[in-house]
């Protein structure tokens, strides 16, 4: 289990990383709560090839937290706040 763990980032966020979410329709999603943010479509490309893209600027920025600078965490963090308030509308 701590192999598992460490595996998905230690129990941080892995949203983009560690986990993703396919819905009904075959939309990959970096995670079970983001689905404004459609990385394509498993019933068009393959779950790898989705997932291993590096084209997505949110995905690449998501997978490289660590790397990012700060004003790409703020721009990142920007677009997550906004869509969350635009769910809570």
């Amino acid at each position: 289990m701590v192999n598992l763990t460490q595996w998905n980032g230690g129990g941080a966020n892995s949203s983009g990383t560690g986990i993703s979410n396919i819905d009904t329709q075959g939309n990959v999603h970096p995670d079970q709560f983001w689905h404004e943010l459609n990385l394509g479509n498993v019933k068009e490309r393959k779950f790898s090839d989705i997932w291993s893209n590096r084209d997505n600027p949110t995905l690449s920025a998501l997978r490289d937290r660590k790397k990012a600078s700060a004003a790409s965490v703020a721009s990142l963090m920007s677009a997550v706040a906004a869509s969350v308030y635009a769910l809570c509308k």
